[in-house]
């Protein structure tokens, strides 16, 4: 971090850049981290933009730049975009994919909406279903909780697998292809 502070407290004047070199994040609840982060960030009065990111995940590279406007020290609004390929993850539970794709997020801490579309490479669900002896499955639902996302994340993101998408467990073994969308809100996402 090289960064000198001018300005009043309603109007600060920030100058400088941060740079993050090999680092890692991991996020709580999410079994993977973010490896080998390389970033760049330049501080200019009531703007920090993230200049470059670079990072790997399960072998995949994952790239963004974006920006964060402030009024005084609060961030006003900001916009991001996180480009990937051939990131590979464990999501959603029991499914093992290679995803590629672009997302952006844009808003406000008011509303913020995460919008793109993400590619399934490939994918492999092997996990065997809990087939009950007389005909038919059986699978109990707990109550839904409250989410713990926040209620003002919007999502807008086409999530498509054009093959290479396999079933094989101990009741089928079939490949598929398809294209689902995730609206609503994170906290209680629609899928059509």
């Amino acid at each position: 971090i090289d960064a000198t502070l001018g300005g009043t407290m309603e109007r600060p004047d920030l100058q400088g850049r941060i740079e993050v070199r090999e680092g890692r994040l991991r996020m709580i609840g999410y079994p993977q981290s973010l490896e080998s982060i390389d970033a760049n960030a330049v501080f200019e009065g009531q703007t920090l933009t993230l200049a470059a990111f670079h990072a790997f995940q399960g072998g995949g590279e994952i790239s963004a730049t974006g920006h964060v406007a402030f009024e005084g020290i609060v961030p006003a609004s900001f916009h991001a975009v996180f480009n990937g390929a051939n990131v590979n993850a464990t999501f959603p539970e029991g499914f093992k994919g290679s995803y590629e794709g672009r997302i952006a997020v844009d808003g406000t801490p008011k509303r913020t909406t995460i919008a793109g579309r993400i590619d399934v490479v490939r994918g492999l669900y092997a996990k065997d279903f809990d087939v009950g002896l007389f005909g038919g499955s059986h699978r109990e639902f707990d109550v839904a909780g409250e989410s713990p996302f926040p209620r003002n994340l919007f999502l807008d993101v086409d999530v498509v697998a054009s093959g290479n998408v396999w079933l094989r467990n101990d009741v089928a073994k079939v490949e598929a292809e398809g294209q689902i969308h995730l609206g609503g809100e994170l906290a209680r996402p629609e899928v059509t």
